[in-house]
C-alpha cells in the first residue's frame, strides 16, 4: 500500500496548495478536458508531425479521436480526419504524398478497422481495405504504392456459425475464449488500385506482435527479402 498511500498524499497536497493560492480546485468535471496525444509520426522531410489526439466523449461513452497535422517550424495545427470517432496507427508513405491510417467501418458487430489513404496535397481519404475480420495492423512497401496488412481469416464454418452453431474445441488456457480463435495471415493492398492480394494462409498464424525483422516484399507475384517491415 506504499505507493497508493503516496499518491493519495501528493494529490491531497496539491489540492490544498491550490486552494491556500486561490486556484481553482480539480474537479471530476475536469476529466472531460483531458486530452490524449499519442502514436506522433514524423513525414519523410521532417517538417511535419502527425499525432492522433483523442478527448472523452461522456455522452456517447467513448473518446472520439482525430488526426492532427502539425507543422514543426510554426506548430500551427490542421485536423486531417472529420466524422471519424475511431481513428489509429497513421503513417506516411515513404514518398510523403499519402497518409495511410486506420479507421473502423460499419456498425454494431459488423464494425471492422480498415485502411484508409489520404492524400497530403489535398482531397478525400479513401477506404482500401475490405477485410471482413477487420485489420490488425499494416505497414508501407518502399515503393509507396503496396501496403502489406495483417487480417483475420474467415471461419470455415462461417454458415454454420450464423445459424448458430458456435461451438468449438477448447484447449489447455481455453476457458475464457468466447469463440474459436481464426489464423492471422498477410494481404498486400495496391493504393492506386484498391486491389487486396493474398500473401499467406495456413492453419498457422501470424504472432499477436510480428517482430520488427519481418521482412516481405511482393515483387513480380514473389517474395523477396527486401526491407518491408510489418
Amino acid at each position: 500500500m506504499r505507493i497508493p498511500l503516496t499518491l493519495l498524499t501528493i494529490l491531497f497536497l496539491l489540492f490544498t496548495q491550490s486552494t491556500a493560492s486561490g486556484q481553482k480546485k480539480f474537479e471530476i468535471a475536469d476529466y472531460a478536458k483531458f486530452v490524449n496525444i499519442t502514436d506522433p509520426q514524423i513525414s519523410p522531410n521532417g517538417k511535419s508531425v502527425v499525432i492522433v489526439v483523442s478527448r472523452p466523449d461522456y455522452v456517447n461513452n467513448r473518446y472520439n479521436a482525430e488526426l492532427v497535422l502539425v507543422d514543426v517550424a510554426s506548430g500551427k495545427k490542421r485536423v486531417l480526419t472529420q466524422e471519424r470517432f475511431v481513428v489509429s496507427s497513421p503513417r506516411w508513405s515513404p514518398n510523403g504524398e499519402h497518409l495511410a491510417f486506420i479507421s473502423k467501418v460499419g456498425q454494431g458487430k459488423e464494425a471492422a478497422n480498415q485502411i484508409f489513404l489520404l492524400p497530403m496535397q489535398g482531397g478525400e481519404a479513401k477506404q482500401i481495405t475490405k477485410a471482413p475480420k477487420g485489420v490488425q495492423h499494416f505497414a508501407w512497401s518502399p515503393n509507396s504504392i503496396d501496403i502489406a496488412y495483417a487480417a483475420l481469416n474467415e471461419p470455415h464454418n462461417k454458415t454454420e456459425i450464423e445459424k448458430g452453431y458456435t461451438a468449438f474445441e477448447i484447449t489447455n488456457n481455453d476457458m475464457f475464449i468466447g469463440s474459436q480463435p481464426q489464423s492471422s495471415h498477410i494481404w498486400l493492398a495496391n493504393t492506386i488500385t484498391a486491389e487486396n492480394k493474398r500473401l499467406t494462409d495456413g492453419d498457422w498464424t501470424l504472432p499477436l506482435v510480428i517482430p520488427p525483422l519481418l521482412h516481405l516484399l511482393h515483387s513480380h507475384g514473389h517474395l523477396t527479402e527486401k526491407p518491408f517491415c510489418l
